[in-house]
């Protein structure tokens, strides 16, 4: 199915590789599991605590199942994320960071 799509929109289907999900969910989930796993690769065997800090920065507006997804993935979330405020356009607000 990925090659197939990677043809449709015109990408090398034997260069392109991808994941189908359920959802937006699942599809954050996955998106923090392969940043995680790229920072810090320790995280596979290690878990959450492998010794390395870290941080995540979402903002205030964000969907909840970010929250959920880095609760699963076992990271501390009142010491390990930080939310911002949105501006009056909607974007993260850099300044309250």
């Amino acid at each position: 199915v990925i090659r197939m799509v990677s043809s449709i929109v015109g990408y090398d289907p034997e260069q392109s590789t991808g994941i189908f999900t359920s959802g937006g969910t699942l599809c954050n989930l996955y998106g923090y599991l392969l940043g995680l796993r790229k920072s810090i690769p320790q995280s596979a065997t290690h878990g959450m605590e492998s010794g390395q800090d870290y941080r995540f920065i979402n903002s205030q507006a964000c969907h909840y199942s970010n929250v959920t997804n880095l609760s699963l993935l076992g990271a501390n979330i009142e010491s390990k994320l930080i939310r911002t405020r949105m501006t009056e356009n909607n974007d993260m607000d850099l300044d309250d960071l």
